[in-house]
């Protein structure tokens, strides 16, 4: 962008005055410029860091500390059915649905950062 900025300066520097295409020279610079600031700004946005759903989150199984939160793993881990047959049916159908849940979200994630790429180019 600088470097198109520059040109144009150096353009519109050396340029005769009365140059009748002089206006429209100077319109199309600026057109470059603003355009390709415009560039720059959906290229950020594009590459910015965006928010993933996860199926099963690590947050809840660590303390603030970083260390492992037993309870909570051990809570996890005995399952919330009446006996381990029907927490591990419990168990796989969360996991399905999470899984299926966060891959849709990551998927409209992936697609807007795509829309935001293309028209940065």
């Amino acid at each position: 962008m600088s470097l198109l900025f520059s040109f144009g300066a150096v353009l519109v520097d050396k340029s005769n005055a009365d140059y009748q295409y002089l206006i429209l020279v100077i319109v199309f610079l600026m057109i470059g410029v603003v355009t390709n600031g415009i560039s720059v700004l959906f290229s950020g946005l594009g590459f910015s860091i965006k928010p993933y759903r996860y199926p099963l989150p690590y947050h809840a199984f660590f303390t603030e500390e970083g260390m492992f939160n037993e309870e909570a793993i051990k809570q996890y881990s005995e399952g919330m059915g009446k006996d381990k047959p029907e927490s591990e049916k419990i168990f796989k159908e969360s996991i399905v649905e999470n899984y299926l849940r966060c891959n849709k979200q990551n998927e409209i994630q992936n697609k807007n950062k795509a829309i935001k790429i293309k028209i940065a180019q």
